[in-house]
């Protein structure tokens, strides 16, 4: 151990924290938690695309600062991860030319064709630290294919967030990883707590930041005066834990027909009155 210079800690200038989104700061690790078919390899991706591109590329809506970014997707073949950064660059209107620049920036891993990455083994740890030097963020979709140890077990899962810790430490870039939310969270229309994680409580207890992705519920979709038919299309993303930062608005997205995630905002009901089933969010792109 070593101790801190108390006297030196409080003489210093202060630096103020360098936040990959709000409330997650950089050298830290978080989590993106949501039932499957929501969206979050989707929303992934654009926020991947939103800091290697800056604000000609965001789809977010929350306007990150621009930096080098490493996406590892061992979920989907290489020609999935095509549609979908296709669809994206046509919904962003990026030129070739742009497309080039924001390119340099993201960095994007196929592990389900090239085969698995366990972030405790040491090579591959120690790969994955050299390839995150100087990144602002780095995305594991999804964290189970990233290690071979249960999800259930807290003495396991504190070995593999240690492990996530030590990249974001060494790296200096932000961690994300992705994680579905556990079935009785979603059966009870929970989704969205910070303890939806499924396994263990160390996967959100040790993560210094969480968010998740949730389909509109009913009752939302009557407040807002969407129609049932169109309420599934709508996705609302939030903060569930930070421990750097203060509370946020939830962010609607609505799904366009290639299935990406479109920043949008929901009419809001006057009174009791009720808007018409067929009073659309406007889209904010």
């Amino acid at each position: 151990m070593k101790e801190l210079d108390l006297a030196a800690l409080v003489s210093a200038a202060p630096q103020a924290l360098d936040y990959v989104l709000p409330g997650f700061v950089r050298g830290t690790v978080g989590a993106l938690i949501s039932p499957g078919g929501i969206g979050k390899s989707y929303w992934s991706m654009a926020l991947a695309l939103a800091i290697a591109g800056g604000a000609q590329a965001d789809l977010t809506g929350l306007s990150p600062a621009e930096g080098k970014v490493l996406l590892l997707t061992a979920e989907d073949p290489k020609q999935v991860l095509a549609l979908r950064l296709q669809a994206m660059c046509e919904a962003l209107g990026l030129a070739a030319a742009r497309q080039a620049q924001v390119f340099e920036q993201l960095k994007l891993y196929n592990l389900f064709e090239e085969g698995p990455l366990d972030v405790l083994d040491p090579a591959a740890h120690k790969q994955l630290i050299a390839a995150a030097a100087g990144a602002r963020l780095v995305i594991l979709d999804t964290l189970s294919r990233f290690h071979s140890r249960d999800e259930n077990d807290a003495k396991e899962m504190k070995v593999v967030m240690a492990a996530l810790e030590a990249i974001a430490h060494k790296s200096g870039a932000a961690v994300l990883y992705l994680h579905h939310a556990n079935k009785a969270a979603v059966l009870n229309g929970v989704a969205s707590s910070a303890q939806a994680s499924r396994g263990s409580s160390v996967l959100t207890d040790n993560a210094r930041w969480a968010a998740f992705l949730a389909s509109m519920t009913e009752g939302e979709a009557r407040r807002h005066g969407i129609s049932s038919e169109e309420a599934p299309g709508y996705v609302r993303w939030n903060i569930s834990k930070q421990n750097y930062g203060a509370a946020a608005p939830d962010r609607w997205y609505r799904r366009n027909a290639q299935g990406v995630l479109l920043p949008c905002v929901l009419p809001v009901r006057a009174g009791t009155a009720a808007l018409p089933a067929d009073a659309m969010p406007r889209e904010e792109l």
